[in-house]
């Protein structure tokens, strides 16, 4: 592109283009043919904390290799960039630059939960397979569209609910599922998560010089930077985050 676009003109472009109808090619990163030297070519986009603890996994595999990283800050990025891309993988704060490099056959994705359905649409139209970070999507309306682009599409899209794959879930699941507990009405549930101690209420202020704030905003409603919306992602601003409640 010539020249940044304006916050309005890339969310209108990116709606019209996850709109689109037609089909992406046929090239599954899945399968050790798809790459020329049986090795898988992983595009990352998002480079926070999840990042950083996921991409080791993937690294433990053998066949696949970090290509290119890309977020919105800058620092995150170079970081990741030196500790999982060998010192070969570029790097670019806008994610479409992922999607458009042709031997990115699958991509991570683990930005902020406002950013997880359209990289993943605009993925899988490109023709990559996708490993999502939870939750699927911010509201359960996005989180259909999304579903139903994986089915159109016809690529591979992994959601990272790790925890549905420990033995003790899955066991619940096979015991409810086998019928054996009757027909279940009603399911209660206690969760007590306040371990944590409060971070504040800091006033907004300018963001940091490496971060791309009015990108990171994207398609959430305008904001001023705070701390608390970046960093404490986990005090549910429901603009930003807070959709582990809402995973259909």
């Amino acid at each position: 592109m010539s020249k940044k676009p304006t916050r309005r003109e890339f969310l209108g472009t990116a709606a019209a283009t996850a709109a689109l109808g037609f089909a992406a090619p046929r090239l599954y990163a899945a399968d050790a043919k798809a790459s020329p030297n049986d090795t898988i070519n992983l595009g990352v986009i998002g480079c926070g904390a999840r990042a950083r603890e996921v991409i080791p996994r993937f690294k433990a595999l053998p066949g696949n290799r970090v290509v290119m990283v890309c977020d919105v800050n800058s620092q995150r990025m170079n970081e990741v960039r030196e500790g999982f891309g060998d010192g070969k993988a570029t790097t670019s704060g806008d994610f479409r630059k992922v999607l458009d490099k042709k031997d990115v056959d699958a991509v991570f994705i683990a930005t902020q939960a406002h950013w997880h359905v359209l990289p993943m649409i605009l993925a899988l139209k490109a023709g990559k397979d996708v490993y999502l970070e939870k939750p699927l999507g911010n509201f359960i309306g996005e989180q259909i569209v999304a579903r139903e682009a994986a089915k159109k599409y016809d690529r591979i899209v992994q959601i990272g609910t790790q925890q549905r794959s420990w033995e003790q879930y899955r066991k619940a699941v096979e015991v409810v599922q086998s019928g054996r507990l009757g027909v279940i009405s009603e399911v209660k549930v206690w969760d007590y998560t306040n371990s944590l101690p409060s971070r504040g209420s800091p006033a907004n202020c300018p963001p940091p010089k490496e971060l791309d704030w009015d990108f990171y905003v994207g398609p959430s409603p305008l904001h001023d930077y705070n701390p608390n919306y970046y960093f404490n992602y986990g005090y549910d601003w429901y603009d930003f985050s807070g959709a582990g409640h809402q995973v259909a």
